[in-house]
């Protein structure tokens, strides 16, 4: 398996030169936050498109031998990307 992608060696792979870039760290509910966290970004002006990615692998701290944890930690990855929707005047957020 790759080794995972850091959010500066994203940003330089997909050539995104003038994006900002930065680690929002809220567990489960990191990627919820990213997206609203994008939507104000958008809708402040500041940025055209955003790119949310997250992922999660917490299977590492599992005690394996404690059959109640298996339910609850898994990995995990997504991706979504956010742009700008006007729609009577004000700009929305559409995900994509």
């Amino acid at each position: 398996m790759p080794p995972a992608l850091s959010h500066p060696q994203l940003q330089a792979t997909l050539g995104a030169k003038n994006a900002c870039a930065f680690d929002l760290t809220a567990a489960c509910s990191g990627f919820v936050l990213g997206i609203i966290t994008a939507g104000q970004f958008i809708r402040a002006g500041t940025s055209k498109r955003v790119l949310v990615v997250g992922g999660d692998a917490l299977s590492r701290f599992v005690d394996w031998r404690d059959r109640g944890q298996w339910q609850s930690f898994w990995q995990g990855g997504r991706c979504c990307a956010r742009v700008p929707e006007v729609q009577g005047g004000q700009v929305l957020c559409s995900t994509g």
